[in-house]
């Protein structure tokens, strides 16, 4: 099964061809990954796709799982941070802005980061992963 066909059964099947690249790839990033890779193959963007798809997936299932206050404030800004990183190595441009939103939301919280804005939040960032991947495998993959 494509990578993009394990994330539809969750999020939807989404036409790469309605989908702005300018808006969803961030292209240095992507090329920066496609100059390492051996000339005629694309088993190593097809694997760095596939592990983020992965660690993005577990990264917002943690996310979901924090409901306390506390847990909030204390999770979600390593969580973040890391789900930042990894975006941007891979050059899936909104997910970094999501990620520094969650980031910066949560370590300057007062309280008002709730559930409910995690929640949010993940779901935007799964919408996104499925964009993303239906970018690339059009493209690159």
């Amino acid at each position: 099964m494509s990578i993009s066909g394990i994330a539809n059964r969750h999020l939807g099947v989404v036409d790469p061809a309605k989908l702005d690249p300018e808006h969803v790839l961030d292209t240095p990033a992507i090329d920066a990954i496609l100059k390492i890779q051996p000339s005629g193959s694309n088993a190593l963007i097809t694997q760095v796709v596939a592990t983020f798809s992965d660690a993005t997936q577990d990264l917002v299932g943690q996310l979901r799982q924090l409901y306390e206050p506390h847990e909030i404030i204390l999770k979600t800004p390593p969580l973040a941070h890391k789900l930042k990183g990894s975006a941007m190595v891979t050059g899936a441009k909104q997910l970094i802005r999501i990620a520094a939103e969650l980031e910066s939301a949560t370590r300057n919280a007062t309280g008002e980061v709730t559930q409910d804005y995690i929640a949010a939040k993940c779901d935007e960032c799964e919408l996104e992963l499925r964009d993303y991947i239906a970018l690339m495998e059009s493209r690159y993959l």
